[in-house]
C-alpha cells in the first residue's frame, strides 16, 4: 500500500488494473498569509483582493496537483468556518480584469513584493512558479524566496516577507487553528479587526456546536471581505494505493485511515 502517492506517479498508478487508488479532498490548505502592518504594500485591502483575483485556484488545483481542489472560501469544506457550497465569496474566483481593476484603485505603487514560499510544500517550484506569473501579470511587481520550514519562525518574527506560501492542516473543529492563527497571529501578520476577532474568540468559547460553527463563519465571512490575514489556495487531495485483493479502507478528509474493516483476498 502507499498512502499519498506522488503527483508524477498517479497515472502509471492509475494504468495498473492489479491496483485501487481512491482519493479524497483532504482539510488541509495551502494558504497566502499578508503582512499588513501599517506602512507595507499588503496593508492595503484591494492590493489583498487584487492579488486574490489573479489567481487561477482550478487551473493550480488541476495541472499542479492534479487531484487537488480549488478553496473559495476562508476556510475549507469539511471544516465548521465553512459556509456552503451556494456562498459567493468576492476576490475568490479567477478574474484578471478585476484584479487589474482593484490594483488601481489601491495605493500599489510598483514595489517589489517580497513573496516567501515553505519550500517543503508538495510541488512547492511548480506551486510558486504559477503564482508568480499570476500575480505579475495582473501588474504586480513580485519577488520569489525558497524558505525551509524551520526558518519560518524568524522570517514571521521579523516581519522579512509580503507574501507567505505554506501549509495548514484543520480537523473539522477549527476553533484550534483561529486561536492559534489569527487571535495569537503566529505568522506576525499585525492583521487585527476587532469585530472578525471577536466572532472566533467567542466561538472558542461556545459549547453548543452550532452557535459555534454560526460564530466561525461570521468571522470568515469578514476575513473573506478583507482577504486578511490569510488567503487559501487548494486543498491538494488525499491519496491511497493498494492492491486491488484489499478492500474495506475508510480515508477521511483529515488524513485518518480506518482500517477496522479492511479484508485482504490474496
Amino acid at each position: 500500500m502507499i498512502y499519498n502517492v506522488p503527483f508524477e506517479f498517479i497515472s502509471q498508478v492509475e494504468a495498473d488494473p492489479s491496483l485501487n487508488l481512491e482519493f479524497v479532498d483532504s482539510t488541509t490548505a495551502y494558504y497566502m498569509a499578508f503582512q499588513c502592518a501599517d506602512s507595507r504594500i499588503m496593508n492595503d485591502a484591494n492590493i489583498r483582493r487584487a492579488v486574490s483575483a489573479s489567481i487561477d485556484r482550478d487551473l493550480i488545483a488541476s495541472s499542479v496537483y492534479g487531484n487537488g481542489s480549488a478553496i473559495k472560501q476562508f476556510l475549507p469544506e469539511g471544516t465548521n468556518g465553512f459556509i456552503g457550497n451556494g456562498y459567493n465569496a468576492e476576490w475568490y474566483d479567477y478574474d484578471l480584469e478585476n484584479a487589474k481593476q482593484l490594483l488601481s484603485q489601491s495605493s500599489y505603487d510598483g514595489s517589489t513584493i517580497e513573496m516567501v514560499v515553505d519550500s517543503s510544500l508538495a510541488n512547492s517550484t511548480q506551486l510558486s512558479a504559477a503564482l508568480l506569473s499570476m500575480i505579475q501579470e495582473a501588474g504586480m511587481n513580485v519577488n520569489l524566496q525558497f524558505v525551509e520550514a524551520a526558518a519560518m519562525s524568524s522570517i514571521f518574527a521579523n516581519g522579512e516577507y509580503d507574501i507567505v506560501v505554506r501549509s495548514f492542516g484543520h480537523s473539522p473543529d477549527t476553533c484550534p487553528f483561529l486561536l492559534t492563527l489569527i487571535i495569537e497571529d503566529f505568522m506576525k501578520t499585525k492583521y487585527d479587526n476587532p469585530t472578525m476577532m471577536d466572532s472566533f474568540r467567542a466561538a472558542g468559547l461556545e459549547i453548543d456546536m452550532d452557535k459555534r460553527a454560526q460564530l466561525v463563519q461570521e468571522g470568515a465571512k469578514i476575513a473573506n471581505d478583507e482577504c486578511a490575514p490569510v488567503v487559501p489556495i487548494i486543498a491538494p487531495a488525499i491519496s491511497i494505493a493498494s492492491k486491488n485483493t484489499i478492500s474495506g479502507i475508510d480515508l477521511f478528509r483529515n488524513s485518518y485511515i480506518d482500517w477496522r474493516d479492511m479484508t485482504c483476498n490474496p
